[in-house]
């Protein structure tokens, strides 16, 4: 038996006769509860806890027969249930650690600890279980970059948004081979073609991101990060890209990039369109609702200036995205719509 892998499985949270009867089972095809005990050199009458506490933890099988039979899950699956395990509980310390600093917080919030809103998934699966329901949970914009294979992996939930949200706007960048994507010009989704790779990104309503690596995720809901992966996005993977789709104001349609909004408004006559955003002014920070008629856009090859001129009321507001320093106007939500004639 290896010391080394019974003290490995140990740093996972097993206890030594665990880890000793575990890897006992790893190199056996199957044992009885006393060949476990003699293998292993684990006292007789602790076996039956042993087994027992391992088959709850889900890690060792039973053959129902007389003596009952033992083997080992494999060990992928096995390191996977220690591993969730190991996180729950590290979060339960976490979330303590939190409340118990939170009670002894000194009167004047000298001492000010926020929890960042920033995830490592080690599961892959799972991630794409949480992008399939953001995406059908969108209410203001997708932004997409990836393969054909993973954007086809959720072009159901895409489509379906398309159709039953319709204010909402699609925004995908392909990798290499466009031909493969299940996405047709009909749809209205703003496609490009990317000639190489990059990691996946996803972007929802401009308040959620996960950035899918090869055996883990990114998952990102700070504002700062944001707005910074918007800028990554537009300057590195939207602006080299091949368009594939042209777009077409059939409908209302929101956004919270900034940069995509001026992309669509730029596809259009600016006296045939009528925008509103809702954000903030940049010096009071008082909330500000304004809408109104485009006057002039800004977006500038150096990467300094994103922003377009609304004329409202006789009044010219310089309308700037998340960050905005030298606009008059943060916007979070901007509505681009026909005017009625």
């Amino acid at each position: 038996m290896s010391e080394t892998l019974v003290n490995l499985f140990k740093e996972y949270g097993l206890k030594e006769y665990e880890a000793k009867a575990y890897v006992s089972l790893l190199f056996s095809r199957e044992l009885t509860a006393s060949e476990l005990s003699r293998v292993s050199e684990i006292p007789q009458p602790r076996i039956y806890d042993v087994l027992n506490s391992l088959k709850l933890k889900g890690l060792v099988e039973i053959r129902q027969e007389r003596p009952q039979k033992f083997r080992a899950v494999d060990p992928k699956i096995a390191l996977q249930i220690l591993s969730n395990d190991l996180l729950a509980r590290l979060s339960n310390v976490r979330q303590t650690i939190f409340s118990e600093i939170e009670k002894l917080k000194p009167q004047d919030q000298s001492l000010l600890l926020e929890e960042p809103n920033v995830w490592i998934i080690r599961n892959l699966d799972k991630a794409k279980q949480k992008i399939k329901s953001l995406i059908e949970a969108a209410n203001v914009d997708i932004v997409m970059s990836s393969s054909a294979s993973l954007v086809n992996e959720f072009v159901d939930s895409i489509i379906s948004v398309t159709h039953s949200r319709k204010n909402v706007t699609v925004a995908v960048v392909c990798y290499c081979d466009e031909s493969k994507v299940q996405i047709n010009s009909n749809e209205a989704v703003l496609l490009k073609q990317r000639p190489t790779p990059s990691l996946p990104i996803i972007m929802i309503d401009g308040t959620y991101c996960i950035v899918l690596a090869e055996d883990y995720s990114l998952e990102l809901g700070e504002p700062e990060l944001m707005r910074i992966l918007s800028d990554f996005f537009y300057y590195s993977v939207w602006r080299p890209s091949k368009t594939l789709t042209k777009f077409k104001l059939d409908q209302e349609k929101t956004t919270s990039h900034i940069w995509l909004a001026i992309e669509m408004i730029k596809t259009m006559k600016k006296e045939d369109i009528t925008i509103k955003v809702s954000g903030f002014e940049r010096k009071s920070r008082n909330v500000i609702e304004v809408e109104g008629s485009v006057v002039d856009y800004k977006l500038d090859p150096q990467g300094i200036f994103k922003n377009f001129t609304l004329l409202s009321g006789g009044k010219k507001y310089l309308v700037g995205g998340l960050g905005a320093s030298v606009e008059d106007v943060e916007a979070r939500l901007i509505t681009i719509s026909k005017k009625q004639k």
